[in-house]
């Protein structure tokens, strides 16, 4: 009879004729010696070596039963799954590396791992998945690869990804965007956002953002795109699932005399970043923002329109 034995990184299969790619995953290094074990490769734990370590672990490795390790700096946490600065009072502090006073617009290393825009002021969730080419999220716009796609997978599934910024050497010719959202398996497609479906612009000469708008609990991403410049770095803000509550908003434009032009009201677990999007051209003089149910904590407004 076969019986299976489980060790901290690694699976014992004793007494019976199943090979090492049977019980590991593919290419892993496997030991046979009257007994089949698989010996989890750096980057990866869990009975059947399965699991990525956190892109946060130091030298990409972690404990090879339970995941923990060693941060690399600017992360934190059991497995290195969170990223951010905290003083001495446990409050945060500025995500930039300098003294937080002077933004550098297209710079791309003055902001501490796990953060990106002019201020630092956005949460990248890019830092903590695991991609095709390191070079994409090692906080270096400078270190690129010729791709027009990428896979990205979490560790733990996304409540929600708000927009993604892809940094290109050029982003003049960028095109054809297409975003595919998986289960955490990898096994089915839950979402795919076509170009004529995204909304994104171009920032500067080198960035496309770009929102999907039914963007909601994923596990991975496929996205592709038409470009002949190679591409350096790919920015997701979202936020992970959190049971801490919920809130529920509206958003009202009002004209020059105070009159009602749209409302539009949304909710969603209380994650970093929240989105309220119009999808039609108003006049406005006026935004205001009314907490429903549930609480807001408001920290920074952004509008992205025209005149």
């Amino acid at each position: 009879m076969n019986t299976t034995t489980p060790r901290g990184g690694g699976t014992d299969i004793k007494d019976c004729s199943l090979d090492c790619p049977t019980i590991c995953i593919p290419n892993d290094p496997c030991k046979y010696t009257g007994t089949s074990s698989c010996v989890c490769p750096t980057g990866y734990y869990g009975q059947h070596c399965s699991k990525r370590c956190s892109p946060g672990c130091l030298n990409d490795s972690c404990h090879k039963g339970n995941g923990k390790c060693d941060c690399k700096e600017g992360y934190y946490g059991d497995k290195c799954l969170k990223t951010g600065m905290l003083d001495k009072r446990n409050k945060w502090t500025s995500h930039c590396k300098s003294n937080g006073s002077e933004e550098k617009r297209f710079k791309s290393d003055h902001c501490s791992i796990g953060w990106f825009g002019e201020s630092c002021q956005y949460r990248d969730l890019g830092v903590l998945a695991i991609m095709d080419y390191k070079v994409l999220n090692d906080n270096n716009d400078r270190t690129c690869v010729k791709q027009n796609s990428v896979r990205i997978l979490w560790n733990h599934e996304i409540q929600t990804i708000t927009w993604i910024r892809l940094v290109f050497q050029s982003n003049e010719d960028a095109d054809e965007i297409a975003i595919h959202y998986y289960d955490e398996m990898l096994k089915s497609t839950t979402l795919v956002c076509g170009p004529s479906d995204l909304r994104y612009h171009k920032y500067g000469n080198t960035s496309i953002d770009f929102n999907c708008e039914y963007s909601y609990f994923s596990g991975a991403l496929l996205i592709t795109w038409q470009s002949d410049s190679p591409l350096c770095s790919v920015r997701i803000s979202g936020d992970f699932s959190r049971e801490d509550g919920h809130g529920t908003f509206s958003v009202q434009l009002l004209d020059s005399v105070e009159d009602l032009v749209f409302n539009i009201s949304t909710r969603g677990k209380d994650v970093f970043v929240q989105k309220a999007i119009f999808g039609a051209i108003y006049s406005f003089r006026t935004v205001y923002i009314r907490v429903l149910s549930g609480t807001l904590h408001l920290c920074e407004v952004e509008i992205y329109g025209g005149k």
